[in-house]
């Protein structure tokens, strides 16, 4: 009965660790720095960087519809795999 509460939190959780930047963001100095050799890099970090840094608009938005797209191919995965796991009680006793 709550596997769909499970689902909801797992969809949200991979969507929320893609979207990773305000810890990363302030371990590297707050000044954009992705650590030694770039060991803190992440996605939104790097598109940060290139749109605020170094002024690269377009760099920028083509990786912000990268990351777009990894995610709607992650979530429909996710939502594909679903109906095996997640029951949904339909109906009930009238």
């Amino acid at each position: 009965m709550i596997s769909p509460y499970v689902f909801f939190n797992l969809v949200m959780g991979t969507i929320g660790a893609v979207q990773e930047f305000d810890r990363v963001y302030v371990l590297g100095g707050g000044s954009g720095n992705a650590g030694p050799l770039d060991s803190l890099l992440v996605p939104v970090l790097y598109l940060f960087n290139n749109a605020f840094r170094y002024f690269k608009m377009g760099l920028a938005s083509s990786i912000a519809w990268v990351i777009f797209v990894i995610i709607l191919i992650l979530t429909l995965i996710q939502w594909w795999s679903q109906k095996h796991w997640v029951y949904y009680e339909v109906g009930g006793k009238s």
